[in-house]
Order: C-alpha cells, then structure tokens, then sequence
C-alpha cells in the first residue's frame, strides 16, 4: 500500500526526534485516528524496517538525512555559541573601557570623589577584568568543536568500516586509551 508523503514526511519527523518505530506508528494513529481507522497507516514493519532504509529522490536514506539535520544543527549552535560570546566579550569591553575611564576622572579628581564609590567602582573594574581575563583564556569553545569534530569522524567510521562497533571498535577504544596514557606520563630523562 502506498502511503501520502506527509504520512512519510511526519514518521521522518518523529524519527529525528528519537521515536522508535513502535511510538511513530502510536503517534500518527494519534494524530490521524480517521486513517488509522481505513487501515491507511503503515505498520511498525514498514516504519522500521523499510522507509529508514529506501533513498529518496537525492538517493539519503533517513540516516544520512538525519546526520546531515544533526550535522547542520551542530553547525548553527556552534555558529550562534561564538557570536554570543563575541558580543559579550563586546560587551565587557565597553564596560571595562567605561569603568576604566569613570576611575581615572576619579583619580584626576580626587578631591570631589566619595571614597565609597570609588572603592565600588574600584571593585567593579576588577569584577570585569577578571571576567575579561577568563573570557580571553577560555577554550571552551574550542574543545567543543573538537568533541564534534570526533563525533562526527566516529560516525563516518561507523558508516564506511563494516563491522565497527562490534569488531574493531573495542581495539580502537583500547588503543586510544594506551594513547592516551602514554601522551599523559611525563618524557623520560635522557
């Protein structure tokens, strides 16, 4: 029986929500208790075993769909994460300016200034640079991109090498952690 394209569209939909087959059939039947009642729904064989699988007009199946929705989100929120923190750090740098400016008027003034708002403002200005400091050192941002970086080379792996997870992947986990382990032990002394 052929199914409409929505019907297709929206099982695509809940699958890159993480629905399995069984809660896909369940939530069309929901949504469409008129054509679950004609029989026009698939079957939890056909949404799992059959549609994940045939390759759409571009030749994806829905994995490589889903990977290049996930890919593309990665992209957008690494995108949106970094001009956040430029305009924060935009931010603390117009206020670490003015602060900096409020304290030599201050300084230069020093008989009209209340010694209580210097000392806030004082306070302020440290607060900030600090942050400043830290913002500059963070690689946070750097690290996380990394972490995606391996994500996605762990999922072209999975893709290309027959028999990952359950043959090599267990070698390459121990591997890395030798690796590791030897990167982490200090050089010997010649």
């Amino acid at each position: 029986m052929a199914h409409s394209p929505e019907i297709r569209n929206e099982a695509f939909d809940l699958y890159l929500k993480g629905f399995s087959a069984p809660q896909t059939v369940a939530e069309l039947k929901r949504r469409h208790p008129e054509a679950a009642a004609a029989g026009e729904l698939p079957s939890v064989k056909t949404v799992g075993e059959k549609w994940p699988y045939i390759p759409d007009a571009d030749g994806k199946t829905w994995s490589d769909r889903r990977y290049e929705a996930e890919a593309s989100a990665r992209t957008a929120l690494t995108s949106d994460f970094v001009s956040l923190r430029v305009k924060m750090r935009q931010g603390l740098v117009r206020i670490h300016d003015k602060l900096l400016e409020r304290m030599e008027r201050a300084v230069d003034n020093a008989q009209d200034v209340d010694p209580e708002n210097l000392e806030q403002g004082l306070y302020a200005f440290v607060n900030v640079f600090k942050t400043l400091t830290k913002e500059f050192d963070n690689s946070d941002a750097v690290e996380a991109r990394a972490k995606d970086d391996i994500d996605t080379l762990i999922e072209a792996i999975k893709r290309t090498v027959p028999n990952f997870e359950t043959e090599y992947r267990p070698r390459v986990l121990e591997e890395f952690k030798r690796l590791k382990a030897a990167k982490s032990q200090p050089a010997a002394q010649t």
